[in-house]
């Protein structure tokens, strides 16, 4: 079976400028090699994964309105021809999906859908974000809160399931002798919307007490460019501990991996519905400790595996860090962690979940 995975214009398919939507594409790709020949088609960028078949799109023109999406879209398209896949797959963006359907006929499209469901389906434009979805062959979402409420909306068609995003367990899990040091990770984009600003307070006050006398911090931030103002409102917030603080911009997704790897406790503080919780996924698969807010696919991400926090404030996220970071306690959530990430996580799982989906739809088509 031949798949072909469509990126939305602009995510580039490269290690070193991946999106979060590119990098779970090439998850995906790379643990559905040995089921499927695997093609992502994408905007043109340098250095593109080398473990999977990528096929790049050239800049797309603008049209009379100033926008590139249609031409990028016939340009998928004609790639998608000219590959003949048994199957498409496009990541996250329903519109272009819905145009792919529109011009290409001989394999049923599929659209994969990684954000909140319900932005998805509701507000001024809803109805035309469902007649989109109806015109899909599948609908593929990373989290079972999301498939159900979507689900619910389109009343069954067209088929919708749920497939979370999977986590490469052997790669993110390191040496299981290695011991963790008494570190706070955070990872995400510098925005309020991620609790960043009330985590930096909290992390402030738990390094200047008792109990977090021998802890350090590490905060790897994205989109700092976008948010200068909120960078130098964190910075002055962690400056009275800033020596035991690493404060760490838009680096490599590897570079979050091994901070993981060697931290304790992750914090996931979002503030909105997240449509599934990949920080989370990554921070059990290392085995971290991991408190969480739990909202929207954060708590399908780690399931009864999180410490819960009642509200995002500094003060329920302080509590949290105390209570946590003590023996027993800690060592009995990293446990829950490494158990629960083996149990639901595995990427491999997910790839056949999808690949099997995508083989049914094929059938059908």
């Amino acid at each position: 079976m031949h798949i072909a995975l469509l990126l939305p214009l602009g995510h580039r398919f490269a290690a070193d400028t991946a999106s979060s939507i590119s990098t779970c594409a090439h998850d995906f790709a790379r643990a559905n090699a040995a089921r499927a020949h695997m093609t992502v088609i994408g905007s043109a960028c340098d250095r593109p994964f080398e473990d999977v078949a990528f096929v790049p799109l050239p800049e797309p023109a603008k049209n009379l309105l100033g926008s590139r999406r249609a031409d990028y879209a016939r340009t998928a398209a004609n790639a998608i021809d000219a590959l003949n896949p048994d199957a498409v797959m496009v990541e996250l963006d329903g519109w272009l999906a819905a145009s792919i359907a529109r011009f290409h006929k001989r394999a049923p499209v599929a659209l994969r859908l990684h954000s909140d469901a319900e932005k998805a389906i509701h507000g001024v434009k809803g109805w035309r974000r469902r007649a989109r979805l109806k015109r899909m062959a599948g609908l593929v979402c990373v989290s079972p809160t999301m498939a159900t409420t979507i689900g619910d909306q389109l009343y069954g068609r067209p088929p919708v399931i749920a497939a979370p995003n999977g986590v490469d367990l052997e790669l993110w899990r390191g040496d299981p002798d290695w011991q963790k040091a008494k570190v706070i990770v955070f990872a995400g984009r510098l925005v309020p919307e991620k609790g960043i600003v009330e985590l930096c307070d909290a992390t402030r006050d738990f390094l200047g007490s008792n109990a977090g006398r021998d802890w350090q911090a590490v905060f790897l931030v994205s989109d700092v460019e976008k948010n200068l103002d909120l960078d130098a409102d964190c910075r002055r917030s962690l400056a009275p501990v800033a020596d035991r603080v690493q404060w760490l911009t838009n680096r490599h997704r590897s570079d979050v991996r091994a901070a993981m790897q060697q931290a304790s406790i992750v914090v996931v503080p979002s503030k909105v519905i997240e449509g599934f919780g990949m920080v989370a996924a990554e921070a059990h698969a290392a085995g971290c400790a991991v408190i969480s807010s739990g909202l929207g696919g954060l708590r399908d991400a780690s399931g009864d595996a999180a410490r819960y926090l009642e509200t995002v404030s500094a003060e329920a996220i302080l509590a949290a860090l105390t209570e946590v970071a003590v023996q027993p306690a800690l060592s009995a959530w990293r446990k829950n962690s490494r158990d629960h990430a083996a149990s639901a996580l595995s990427l491999d799982a997910t790839a056949q979940t999808i690949h099997d989906f995508l083989s049914d739809l094929a059938l059908r088509h």
